[in-house]
C-alpha cells in the first residue's frame, strides 16, 4: 500500500511532482480573481451544487465547500480548451495533406470536458472508408502503424524520441508528446467506440450536476496514488465515470439537491465497504446490477458486449484505497465536529499533495495562448483575461 501523502508545500520532489493549489482548500467557492483566470463565463454555482445550510452537520457542508472549491480550481479553463483543440486542428490539417479524406476526433477526458490539466488527449484517425461504410481500413496492418508512426516523426509536431509505436495491442496506438505544447497524445485509429461514448457522458453531466465534480476528485485521489492508468492496471476515466454516475443513479438523492461530501462518502463507503466487485456486475443502462463472476465488470452503455473496466488489474487495491479513504474523511470530519477546526481542510486527508505540476502546466498553456501568432485571433479573450488580473 503506498504510503499516506501529505502537504510538502513547494517541494518539487515530492508526490510525482502532483502539485498542490494555490490557495489553500477553502471553506467557500474561491473568488474569481484567485481561480484561473480566463473561464467561459464569470459562472455561478449551479443551484443543484449548492448545499443547504444546514448547522446541524457543519463537517459535512464544509466538505461540501472543500469538493466545490478544488473542482473550480481543477477544472478546464478557456485557455487550456482553446491550446488542446488547436493542437488536434494542427494534427488534422498535416494528416489530412497526405490522407484525403480522413478526420481526427476527440475523445475520453478532453472531449467530455472531465480532464486535469496534466492529462493526455486521447485521439481517433478515422479514414473515409471507415467513415462511410464502417470498415476498418487504418490500424489493420502493424506495417500501417509504424509508417503512421514515421509520417508523425517528419512532421515536426512531436517532441524528438517521444514517439511511442504500440502496434500489437488489441487496440493500436500512436502515443507521443507535443512539441509546442508540451501536452501528452494518444492516437488510435478507425475506432469509433469513444465517439459513441461522447454523447453518453454529456447526457450524465446534464442528468447528473455533481456527476463532473465527484469524478474530478475520485480522479485526482486515484492518480496520486498510481492508480489512474489502465496500462498499468488502474482505473481508467470511463470507469471511474460509470463509478460515479451508477451511484447517483441509485441514491434517492441523485437529481435533487445535495451535498457533495454526502455523496463523497457515499461513493467511498458503497465501493469500499458494501460492493462486492467479485459476485455483482455494474449495468448503467437501464441502472442496476447483474450477477457474475471473479473481477469487477462494467457494463458499457453503448455496447453490451464490451467490458469498460476490463484492463483494471489492481481492483483489490483500489477498492481497498476507497476504504481507507472513507475512514480517513471520517475521521477527519468527527474531528472537525469536536475540536471545531474549522482551519484544517477535511478534503486534504485525501488528496493532499505538491500541485505544482498542474500550476506550470497551465503557466506554459497561457504564455502559449497569450503570444503565439496561432492565437492572433483570440485577442478578446486575452483582454478579458487582463482585465481580470487588473
Amino acid at each position: 500500500m503506498p504510503p499516506p501523502f501529505q502537504f510538502r508545500g513547494n517541494d518539487r520532489r515530492s508526490q510525482n511532482h502532483h502539485p498542490k493549489p494555490e490557495f489553500t482548500f477553502r471553506y467557500s467557492r474561491p473568488p474569481t480573481s484567485e481561480r484561473p483566470l480566463l473561464r467561459s463565463r464569470r459562472e455561478t454555482t449551479p443551484d443543484l451544487l449548492v448545499a443547504p445550510e444546514n448547522g446541524d452537520d457543519k463537517p459535512a457542508l464544509k466538505l461540501h465547500n472543500e469538493i466545490l472549491s478544488f473542482y473550480y480550481w481543477v477544472k478546464p479553463v478557456e485557455y487550456e480548451q482553446i491550446v488542446r483543440a488547436d493542437l488536434i486542428e494542427r494534427l488534422q490539417t498535416a494528416f489530412q495533406s497526405r490522407y484525403y479524406g480522413v478526420q481526427l476526433r476527440a475523445f475520453g477526458s478532453f472531449a467530455s470536458g472531465l480532464y486535469l490539466p496534466t492529462a493526455d488527449i486521447d485521439l481517433v484517425l478515422l479514414s473515409s472508408n471507415f467513415m462511410r461504410h464502417g470498415i476498418k481500413t487504418f490500424g489493420e496492418r502493424k506495417g500501417q502503424i509504424y509508417a503512421f508512426s514515421a509520417f508523425l516523426r517528419n512532421l515536426d509536431i512531436a517532441v524528438p524520441g517521444s514517439i511511442e509505436t504500440i502496434a500489437h495491442a488489441r487496440v493500436p496506438i500512436l502515443k507521443f508528446v507535443d512539441k509546442m505544447t508540451g501536452l501528452r497524445v494518444d492516437l488510435s485509429f478507425d475506432n469509433d467506440s469513444g465517439l459513441v461514448a461522447n454523447n453518453t457522458f454529456q447526457q450524465w453531466k446534464s442528468e447528473y450536476p455533481a456527476m463532473p465534480v465527484i469524478v474530478s476528485v475520485i480522479k485526482q485521489f486515484l492518480l496520486l496514488r498510481g492508480l489512474n492508468e489502465v496500462p498499468c492496471g488502474g482505473l481508467g476515466g470511463f470507469s471511474i465515470t460509470c463509478l460515479v454516475t451508477s451511484l447517483l443513479q441509485h441514491l434517492p438523492h441523485g437529481s435533487m439537491s445535495q451535498n457533495l461530501g454526502s455523496i463523497l462518502m457515499d461513493f467511498f463507503e458503497f465501493y469500499g465497504h458494501e460492493f462486492d466487485y467479485e459476485t455483482v456486475g455494474i449495468r448503467m443502462e437501464p441502472p442496476g446490477y447483474f450477477n457474475k463472476d471473479a473481477r469487477l465488470s462494467i457494463e458499457d452503455p453503448n455496447n453490451a458486449d464490451n467490458d469498460v473496466s476490463g484492463g483494471t488489474r489492481e481492483i483489490a487495491l483500489i477498492f481497498k484505497s476507497f476504504r481507507d479513504a472513507y475512514r480517513l474523511l471520517k475521521e477527519r470530519m468527527v474531528y472537525t465536529a469536536m475540536a471545531g477546526d474549522q482551519n484544517n481542510s477535511i478534503l486534504e486527508s485525501i488528496i493532499a499533495a505538491n500541485y505544482d505540476e498542474y500550476t506550470e502546466q497551465r503557466w506554459q498553456l497561457r504564455q502559449i495562448f497569450q503570444t503565439h501568432p496561432r492565437f492572433a485571433r483570440h485577442d478578446d479573450e486575452k483582454s478579458l483575461q487582463t482585465s481580470f488580473l487588473a
